[in-house]
């Protein structure tokens, strides 16, 4: 009698039968997940800002027809106000 293909098929049947149990431990893990009311309010705002557009064309072309039209202004303390917002971190 060769024992070494006994071994064989022991080691086969119960490294098959781990890998299945910790398929089932995954499983019920994966579904027992609920995310914090804080990673949910993320979750949505990530998703609102991946749905905008990377370019709004509106302010654009708004901000054009001002320019155009000489109508654009912007006062000196927002200018002032940004970059001292930018310097001062």
């Amino acid at each position: 009698m060769n024992i070494s293909k006994i071994s064989n098929i022991y080691e086969a049947y119960t490294v098959g039968s781990a890998n299945k149990i910790n398929k089932k431990i995954t499983n019920n893990i994966e579904e027992a997940y609920v995310p914090s009311e804080k990673a949910a309010d993320f979750a949505t705002t990530l998703n609102a800002v991946r749905n905008q557009p990377e370019i709004r064309t509106e302010k654009i072309t708004s901000i054009k027809n001002e320019i155009d039209a000489g109508t654009y202004f912007v006062s000196a303390s927002d200018i002032a106000n940004k970059i001292l917002g930018a310097y001062n971190g």
